[in-house]
């Protein structure tokens, strides 16, 4: 992340990105694959290179399901559950640019997730949002996840 911010590329200009063994996959813009093509060469101490892929590969990943109890099914409300905080701080992480959906910088906090979203946030975790499965005795709302772990 900080090789590509070190570019002085917008964070709009680029989506999530992961790396494996022997490859780094970064969701950005048609506009800007040359330029990171071009400039983005070394990453630490690593020469690296990046070609323009049409397939979307398929990314594998070890999970656990989990089950949270949320207060509504906006955006903010799965945030707080997820990293365990206040609404108000999940309000402040996607303020900050923290929260992804989709591979997509979430700007709007009260927007309602759909089942099968994929949720990124930063220093806590990558979850795929399955669904509610029940309402509590209270009327909260039992959601399910994948975990990446």
């Amino acid at each position: 992340y900080g090789a590509i911010m070190n570019l002085q590329i917008e964070k709009s200009s680029f989506g999530d990105f992961w790396i494996e063994d022997d490859a780094i996959y970064l969701y950005t813009s048609e506009q800007m694959v040359d330029f990171i093509k071009d400039h983005l060469i070394r990453i630490n101490q690593l020469t690296v290179s990046f070609e323009k892929i049409d397939e979307h590969p398929k990314q594998v990943f070890k999970t656990k399901e989990i089950s949270l109890v949320v207060a509504s099914e906006r955006a903010d409300a799965l945030v707080a559950a997820l990293t365990h905080s206040s609404r108000s701080d999940a309000k402040d992480l996607i303020r900050k640019g923290y929260v992804q959906v989709n591979h997509i910088e979430l700007e709007e906090p009260d927007k309602i997730c759909n089942n099968g979203s994929v949720i990124s946030i930063r220093g806590t975790g990558r979850f795929t949002f399955l669904g509610f499965s029940r309402k509590t005795r209270t009327g909260r709302i039992v959601a399910e996840f994948l975990q990446n772990i």
